[in-house]
């Protein structure tokens, strides 16, 4: 099997946006909407349209810079937001009202987020095929 070894901070891969680094709060992200999406049973069209924004550079240099939410209530909010932009229904409201009391956080600051990355990201509407969003029925 193929490893990743993370460049170091003299690298210029090490300014790739898409260079993986377990310290990079976009890679850390990308994990968290992995597992938000289970948690919530969301679709999987939401969930990629989620990962697809990662690769977004304003969103990412967003995530990187100015993010102040924990990684997981982030991951959420990318979902809601995903979910938002493609016109779905958004089932993420029970997981971000979990996450938002165990990190005593306000609700209206998650959403308020997710409603700045609405803004941000980017989706195509290509990805919502299927009755599950993942393309097989």
């Amino acid at each position: 099997p193929a490893t990743v070894v993370a460049p170091t901070a003299g690298d210029d891969a090490s300014s790739d946006s898409r260079s993986p680094r377990e310290d990079d709060p976009v890679w850390m992200v990308r994990n968290t909407i992995h597992g938000a999406w289970r948690l919530a049973n969301v679709r999987a069209d939401v969930r990629q349209a989620a990962t697809a924004a990662l690769q977004q550079p304003r969103l990412a240099q967003w995530i990187r810079k100015d993010n102040t939410l924990p990684m997981c209530v982030l991951g959420v909010a990318m979902l809601r937001a995903a979910a938002h932009k493609l016109g779905l229904e958004d089932s993420t409201n029970a997981l971000l009202t979990q996450y938002c009391h165990q990190y005593h956080i306000s609700q209206t600051t998650a959403r308020d987020a997710a409603d700045a990355i609405t803004g941000m990201m980017t989706v195509g509407t290509t990805t919502t095929k299927g009755v599950f969003g993942d393309g097989i029925f």
